[in-house]
């Protein structure tokens, strides 16, 4: 059985999913500029489409959630399901393995990118709104959701 090896995704770089929660109007600009770097990439068409795909569904979900304890979680499940089945192709195919390999791939995709997205993008979330210069860019009633409940 073949073993294909996807480079692993520089984690700061990951969590530009995570930018439409607080400026809406990003998630068409994230899929472009994915869709663009995706057409150097090394493993072909497929991944240009998949990849592009996941990060235009996970912006734009993200883009729709009220709370910013969901905004990591569009990223996580499209990057589980679309990553864990296109790893599961190149590894079998569509073959009888594959949907126990693609549960196994799925699982472990997932949990690499909920901890990553959680951990650097709700810090990501909490300090945006901090910065002055970025502030007006930033829904009023986003700011108040990206805030610290300190109160």
């Amino acid at each position: 059985m073949p073993s294909v090896q996807l480079p692993a995704e520089d984690p700061p770089l990951s969590q530009r999913e995570r930018l439409p929660f607080l400026f809406p109007g990003t998630w068409p600009g994230l899929f472009v500029g994915c869709l663009v770097a995706n057409l150097m990439s090394p493993y072909g068409p497929l991944d240009i489409l998949i990849g592009s795909a996941g990060t235009l569904l996970a912006a734009w979900l993200t883009q729709r959630t009220n709370h910013p304890w969901l905004a990591p979680l569009p990223p996580v499940l499209s990057c589980m399901v679309l990553t864990g089945g296109m790893l599961t192709w190149y590894e079998v195919g569509f073959s009888a393995q594959f949907p126990a390999l693609f549960a196994a791939n799925a699982l472990w995709v997932g949990i690499g990118e909920a901890v990553v997205c959680y951990l650097l993008g709700m810090l990501l979330l909490r300090g945006l709104p901090r910065v002055p210069s970025l502030r007006r860019y930033i829904p009023e009633a986003r700011q108040g959701l990206a805030r610290a409940r300190k109160e």
